[in-house]
């Protein structure tokens, strides 16, 4: 048995965290892992409020609005075990010494710098989970470096909804996929900590509507090689290429990459962009 608590540090408390959080605690309700183990403490960390259009995808309730998503998350599970703790702070991660004690970090938040304070983390268990629309891509501790940095570029912040989804009601599940295969990934290293036998990908890109996608196959093409393209807009010869050559042609994302002279995590997204869209528009009847 552990001496001290097993940490888990979940980043960011909206589509994905908040549904991974609910999975994960609930799970563990009978304390009977937990108690193996010691004890656990969830750690969450998100500084953003509950706001009414949060409802439609997150794990929240008409009268949490306004209150720390965090706070929100620890009143509904309330006290789950006594072995199992869930630990609210209202605060974003902006520094690794917040994760000095955690065990298993997971990150859900869409924005790099977070990202990227995850991945610098050594002898830590982490997961980065994202998605757009019903895309999802979970990315881990054994995930290749070069591919981390690849699929981790400066970008705006963004919603795991395609825009104008919450407003159209044409919401798409990524998020609660990649929920999903977060849970299951932390399930699987909690069992494996009891001596149980279970094993994980790396890492997982998949589309809820098109199966599992390969991006990590093969390795990754230098990025000295697509620069010059990689500055240029996207045309609707390029999207109708992509289009083709993901839907028809069986081609992974190495090959496109190279074909189109763009990078994977610019295949990756583009991607995700265009069949969120093409999703959105079906749901919604444009």
């Amino acid at each position: 048995m552990n001496t001290e608590p097993l940490n888990i540090s979940i980043i960011g408390a909206g589509g994905i965290g908040s549904n991974t959080c609910i999975l994960l605690v609930n799970a563990l309700r009978n304390g009977v892992l937990a108690e193996q183990l010691g004890e656990i403490e969830f750690h969450l960390y998100d500084a953003d409020k509950v706001e009414e259009e949060n409802l439609i995808h997150q794990r929240f309730t008409l009268n949490q609005i306004g209150m720390a998503k965090v706070d929100a998350l620890a009143e509904t599970l309330g006290v789950i075990h006594s072995a199992v703790q869930v630990i609210p702070h209202s605060i974003n991660l902006r520094d690794s010494n917040l994760l000095s004690n955690a065990h298993i970090v997971i990150v859900a938040v869409d924005r790099p710098e977070p990202r990227r304070i995850v991945h610098s983390l050594r002898n830590t268990e982490w997961y980065d989970s994202r998605c757009m629309g019903d895309f999802t891509l979970l990315l881990s501790d054994r995930t290749d470096t070069e591919m981390v940095d690849a699929l981790t570029p400066e970008h705006l912040p963004a919603s795991c909804q395609p825009e104008g989804a919450i407003e159209s009601g044409a919401i798409q599940f990524g998020f609660a996929n990649a929920a999903v295969h977060l849970a299951d990934a932390v399930m699987r290293s909690l069992l494996r900590r009891c001596g149980q036998e279970t094993e994980f990908p790396d890492s997982i890109c998949d589309s809820i509507s098109r199966g599992r996608i390969d991006i990590f196959g093969t390795p990754i093409q230098s990025r000295k090689n697509i620069a010059l393209q990689a500055t240029k807009p996207w045309t609707d010869k390029d999207d109708l290429t992509l289009l083709d050559d993901f839907e028809n042609s069986g081609k992974n994302f190495d090959d496109i990459s190279r074909k189109l002279g763009r990078s994977p995590n610019a295949i990756f997204h583009r991607l995700r962009r265009l069949m969120s869209r093409e999703n959105a528009n079906a749901e919604v009847g444009e």
